[in-house]
């Protein structure tokens, strides 16, 4: 890790008394480091964050699996999009809503699906087949099976 981000997270916690004030301090001259291409530093954010995220993410999903996936996404989503954050708000409050976000689409997109045949589709999907086997059968068309 640069010396210069040692610093300022030293400087960051000579800097005041709060512990959430410290914690947020040093997340923010961790992700100033990431946005310059330090891996460290996104790692030390990685590891400091995935156990509350993860928490979370299981308690949406109640699935181990698929909240190891949300934790997963969600880190990458932020590593990707790191440039955006603007220092509006604090990294962990931008993480956690990443990895809501992503849990909530992983919960929606398995409860509208529907299991069909040979393999998941859509709920759109088998209502459009279902609307259609029903016209077809109103009409006489009877379908070769």
């Amino acid at each position: 890790m640069p010396v210069e981000l040692m610093d300022a997270i030293h400087r960051a916690n000579a800097a005041s008394a709060s512990p959430d004030r410290l914690v947020a301090q040093e997340d923010a001259a961790l992700v100033a480091g990431a946005k310059t291409g330090d891996a460290s530093a996104f790692e030390l954010l990685v590891q400091r964050h995935q156990g509350k995220i993860f928490s979370l993410a299981q308690r949406m999903t109640r699935n181990r699996e698929d909240a190891e996936d949300v934790v997963q996404q969600s880190f990458q989503k932020t590593f990707t999009h790191l440039k955006k954050l603007e220092g509006k708000s604090l990294f962990s409050t931008w993480l956690t809503r990443v990895a809501m976000n992503e849990a909530r689409g992983r919960s929606r997109n398995q409860i509208w699906k529907t299991k069909l045949g040979r393999g998941w589709i859509s709920r759109t999907r088998a209502r459009t087949l279902r609307i259609v086997a029903c016209s077809e059968s109103r009409s006489g068309f009877s379908p070769r099976r």
